[in-house]
């Protein structure tokens, strides 16, 4: 994993605890991001599903969302 997915991928996990706002985690991220995976993070954190209510995502589906954001934190992906 090159340096630039490393940092998004700990600023993505620092958002998934709850230490960076999503306004934060936004703010950090490029325009249009050229790297495949970054730009598949960034949208799946920027599409992360309400949890719950009326027009929310069941708990099992937000989790599968949360899911696939951490498959992409964790998997190391070729250059």
């Amino acid at each position: 994993m090159d340096d630039s997915r490393r940092q998004v991928a700990a600023w993505a996990e620092q958002y998934l605890r709850g230490d960076l706002s999503f306004e934060g985690f936004m703010n950090l991220m490029p325009e249009d991001p050229t790297d495949a995976t970054v730009a598949e993070l960034v949208d799946l954190v920027e599409h992360e599903p309400k949890r719950g209510g009326v027009l929310g995502a069941s708990a099992a589906e937000h989790d599968k969302h949360v899911r696939r954001i951490r498959d992409l934190i964790t998997v190391p992906r070729s250059s």
